[in-house]
């Protein structure tokens, strides 16, 4: 065998652990026709493949790799189609790309021209992919002439529909007020046939395509009715068949024009529900300033990388995640989570692509790059939201499949009927055919339901509110039940000093030396009370001596003054005695001086400022509200009756949250739960619908059926 006759193929490998792997997939592929040689590198998870292209294709090679019981790697894309018009069109291109070899799967939908696919890399071929789509009678747009082409053929289509109107209602009204006869008629054919054919070549180009590809679209019901109204006209002209009464060349262009502009109108609609996505993309910069060796070099984004030193000037967006190192600009990430307010950013703040830096040159570490950046994963989540289909969208495809063939079925009978049986005459009867084929067109199923639900994603998203499927849409209407966690939710979920009291002549002389001994600690209590003294504009010094003990609080000596500070079961482990005030509902904090009783520190999460209105709000739709919280009885009634919920847990733990839940869904109930932390995931995962709050954990983000980029709960009431 020449070299010609040999060909060499790598493949990425999922699933291989260990050498032995290695040894499994190498031993089938040997066995399978056709393959000369198999190469498996372990570290990359890649086989190099020597084979006859003659015995062995593509195919042959990933069953050999599955048969094994691995599987081939695969990646995504979204690619734009034009030319689509109904869900027939839709079925075509689906099946189109499911017959190409190197599409896994695809998923197609003609509202927002979009075919979602997963391809496996190594046998990729665009050109391919190009032809198939042509071939069965559509239009693959690259993303750079999208916008282009879009534009121009709206215009098209606007432009043939506004000169049919220009010719039909003149000649209209002419043959309305004028007799018929056999020059009048010949005139009319000579001026309708041109501007007839060249108005209608989109529309019998499409019904065309779907004939050859054994479908049936709107478009075979339009071509159907305006051409067999044309062809009567014609045969009427010359007096072959039909008579001079079968003059519809006004009826032909007017329909055409009608048809034309409303796929104008309906272009514009489409165009609408992919805004969001295109503005979202034209958030993410191009170019990031990169220090390297001293200099900062400025580069295209797909450069940089983890842990790279990125400079931002003042009005530049941000090009990648990461931490602020150097600098407190103040950041405007309105785009991202829909607050209207700047936020002013000191080291150690998290930064987001896309959102911009209003005020002062900083520097920040990179930490997550490319398609893990919080802006490329929200267009991921309105992408496959806007391609996913919910209950009612499924019925509505159904049903357009069979309403086509039906309409069909029905115009025949209507002539038949008309005909034979009430003996109408063939011109009313044919005038019957020809009007329920035209008028028959299922928009309200076929476009109006999926145009509705991604206009509707668009929205959300421009309002910080991630619809990861579109069926959660549907869900999340039937829930009567919102469950919600307390502490991030309901609640800042950081404690702050809320009151300071002191005792024995005490005073804010010592609040210095607590401030100190605190900023020491790591807990969250600590930060809340240094948090309270830089309010008070007192910094921490290190002249102490500080330790920690049992977790319950610290005891730190300053001038020979011996400071207890932490919780009252730390006070009486220290032998200290202080009196329980057991209707306080706050966190207490109490604070020691050489065994004297000095001061209470009066601790609270305090309520997010939009909480008790979103609940309000959210009662109103006629939901019962719950909170689940793992705080004490006292603290979790005051916040219920501060805020009016219906319902509250306390004392929960994060796995009994839940079974709550579930309780709930066996009373034939459906529940909304709304959370942030990584012990809410179990219950966003439980519920119906899940709701992931934006200042929440990647985990709990992921568990959510809808996930918001803020931490309003406002944000949360509107998604539902």
């Amino acid at each position: 065998m020449n070299n010609a006759e040999r060909q060499i193929l790598d493949v990425g490998i999922d699933g291989m652990t260990c050498a032995m792997c290695a040894k499994a997939i190498e031993n089938s592929l040997a066995d399978t026709d056709g393959v000369l040689s198999s190469n498996v590198n372990l570290a990359s998870e890649l086989v190099r493949i020597e084979y006859n292209p003659d015995t062995a294709g593509f195919d042959k090679i990933k069953n050999s790799i599955e048969t094994a019981g691995y599987s081939l790697k695969f990646d995504s894309m979204n690619i734009k189609i034009d030319g689509m018009t109904c869900v027939m069109c839709q079925n075509i291109v689906e099946k189109t790309l499911l017959n190409l070899n190197f599409i896994k799967s695809a998923k197609v939908d003609f509202n927002t021209s979009n075919a979602l696919i997963e391809y496996y890399p190594a046998v990729f071929d665009k050109t391919v992919l190009k032809a198939a789509i042509e071939n069965a009678g559509y239009n693959f747009i690259d993303a750079s002439d999208e916008e282009s082409i879009s534009e121009n053929h709206d215009k098209s289509k606007l432009i043939r529909a506004i000169v049919g109107f220009a010719v039909s209602i003149p000649m209209m009204l002419f043959m309305f007020f004028s007799h018929i006869h056999s020059d009048y008629s010949f005139i009319l054919f000579i001026i309708t046939t041109p501007i007839f054919l060249w108005q209608s070549f989109p529309i019998f180009k499409s019904a065309f395509n779907a004939i050859k590809n054994k479908s049936l679209n709107m478009e075979v019901m339009y071509s159907m009715g305006i051409g067999s109204a044309y062809l009567a006209s014609v045969l009427g002209t010359f007096n072959f068949i039909f008579s001079h009464d079968f003059m519809f060349y006004d009826t032909v262009l007017m329909l055409a024009s009608f048809l034309l502009f409303g796929k104008h109108l309906e272009s514009k609609a489409k165009s609408k529900t992919s805004t969001a996505i295109k503005q979202l993309i034209k958030l993410s910069p191009k170019k990031a300033r990169i220090e390297e060796n001293g200099s900062v070099i400025e580069k295209d984004i797909d450069f940089v990388k983890i842990d790279d030193i990125i400079h931002v000037l003042a009005g530049d967006k941000i090009p990648v995640d990461g931490i602020i190192i150097d600098g407190c600009p103040i950041i405007d990430e309105s785009m991202i989570n829909g607050e209207p307010i700047p936020k002013e950013k000191v080291p150690g703040d998290n930064v987001i692509a896309g959102t911009i830096n209003l005020n002062d040159n900083f520097k920040f570490k990179a930490q997550k790059i490319g398609k893990d950046t919080i802006l490329a994963q929200i267009i991921e989540y309105v992408t496959k939201a806007q391609m996913s289909k919910p209950q009612i969208q499924q019925l509505a495809d159904k049903a357009v499949v069979w309403f086509i063939p039906i309409v069909f079925a029905v115009a025949i009978i209507s002539f038949l009927i008309n005909y034979l049986i009430i003996d109408e005459g063939i011109y009313y009867s044919f005038r019957s055919l020809v009007s329920v084929l035209v008028i028959a067109c299922p928009c309200a199923l076929g476009l109006a339901t999926p145009t509705a639900v991604s206009v509707g994603l668009g929205r959300a998203a421009k309002e910080g509110i991630l619809i990861k499927d579109s069926s959660s849409l549907e869900t999340i209407s039937q829930c009567k039940y919102v469950v919600l966690d307390k502490t991030g939710t309901i609640t800042q979920g950081k404690p702050a000093v809320k009151n300071l009291l002191f005792f024995n002549g005490f005073d804010e002389s010592i609040l210095q030396n607590v401030v100190s001994a605190e900023f020491q600690s790591q807990h969250p209590l600590a930060k809340a009370i240094v948090n309270y003294g830089k309010n008070r504009n007192i910094n921490p010094n290190n002249d102490s001596r500080i330790e920690t003990l049992s977790g319950k609080g610290i005891k730190a000596i300053f001038d020979d003054n011996i400071y207890l500070i932490g919780s009252l079961s730390f006070m009486r482990d220290n032998n200290i005695n202080i009196i329980e005030d057991k209707e306080n509902t706050s966190t207490m904090v109490y604070v020691v001086i050489n065994n004297i009783h000095a001061a209470n520190f009066i601790i609270e999460d305090e309520l997010k400022s939009d909480s008790k209105m979103a609940l309000e709000l959210i009662k109103n739709t006629g939901r019962h509200t719950v909170m689940i919280t793992g705080d004490n009885k006292n603290t979790a009634q005051k916040i219920s009756e501060s805020i009016g919920l219906d319902e509250y847990f306390a004392e929960i733990l994060p796995a009994q949250k839940a079974e709550i839940i579930n309780n709930y869904q066996n009373k034939s109930a459906k529940v909304i739960f709304i959370g942030d932390g990584i012990n809410d995931a179990p219950a966003l995962t439980k519920a119906d619908i899940g709701i992931a709050m934006g200042s929440g954990t990647d985990i709990a983000l992921e568990s959510g059926d809808i996930a918001l980029t803020n931490s309003n709960l406002t944000t949360a009431y509107k998604s539902i």
